[in-house]
């Protein structure tokens, strides 16, 4: 369990199990992979974040508590409590953007219900650590207005001609447009998963075509496990419908999209493209 970053509210019994000192600072202590000891301190750390953790951070650490087994630099490892067998992951610091709040429909002219291209993009943006410039808290309207003011397209291009919406902003902010890796297949047809698996294990969130939407929806996909992927849905919780009014086990409504778990097979994930940033 690499990674810590305990708040200062953080149990005063993780600070003094999992930290020692020594003389280039604080440091894990090595514990038994699976021990009781570990446990312990895995638990603790896990509640730690879900009281004091970002919003992102709590809703991830409350769906799979279950399923943690361990903590790396870059993700939340998911597995068997009982065995502890890796299973999967999840990449931390991905954060859910919401596309139906943009608010840019009176000046730009598109809804929030059109902006799922956007908040897929800022996401891979933000895997790969590349600063979108002069990013407001809403770093997907920044995208748009990327597209429309400094590119001189339209705001429609956003959902009618997504793959060059992808190329035309990511050279605006990097140069080059080949800093986006998109790749295609035949109609109807989906990647392999163990790829798609290969590319977020290099801690690169990736952008899918889905049917979670009659008229279909992108989605990025930021871990996996046995059986399936782990989901920002800008939209929200298909395995709800979308709805407001219906609650999930851990008390989230259908509007939060926040790391859901999709399954194998569903939704029709992966159909035809996937993109994601160059290493």
């Amino acid at each position: 369990m690499n990674r810590v970053k305990p708040e200062e509210n953080a149990s005063t019994w993780v600070n003094d199990h999992l930290f020692t000192n020594d003389d280039e600072g604080i440091i894990p202590k090595a514990l038994q992979y699976g021990s009781d000891e570990y446990k312990i301190v895995l638990d603790s750390y896990i509640n730690n974040v879900i009281q004091y953790g970002t919003e992102d951070e709590r809703t991830m650490y409350t769906r799979y508590r279950d399923k943690i087994i361990g903590i790396e630099e870059k993700f939340l490892i998911l597995g068997d409590q009982g065995s502890w067998d890796d299973e999967g992951r999840i990449i931390e610091d991905i954060p859910w953007h919401n596309q139906r709040d943009n608010g840019l429909e009176k000046s730009y002219g598109i809804k929030g219900s059109y902006m799922c291209q956007s908040s897929v993009l800022a996401n891979l943006f933000e895997g790969s650590g590349i600063e979108i410039p002069d990013s407001d808290t809403q770093p997907e309207n920044r995208l748009l207005k990327i597209l429309v003011d400094d590119a001189k397209k339209t705001a429609s291009d956003a959902y009618k001609q997504q793959i060059a919406y992808y190329k035309t902003v990511v050279k605006e902010i990097t140069g080059n447009d080949s800093n986006i890796i998109i790749n295609h297949v035949d109609y109807r047809q989906t990647w392999d998963d163990n790829s798609t698996k290969e590319i977020i294990n290099s801690a690169r969130p990736v952008a899918v075509g889905s049917k979670t939407t009659e008229s279909g929806h992108v989605l990025t996909l930021i871990g996996y496990d046995k059986t399936g992927w782990i989901v920002n849905d800008s939209y929200g919780n298909k395995n709800l419908n979308y709805s407001k009014s219906k609650i999930d086990s851990d008390v989230y409504n259908g509007h939060n999209g926040s790391a859901v778990h999709y399954n194998y097979g569903q939704y029709d994930i992966q159909k035809n493209w996937r993109a994601y940033m160059k290493d």
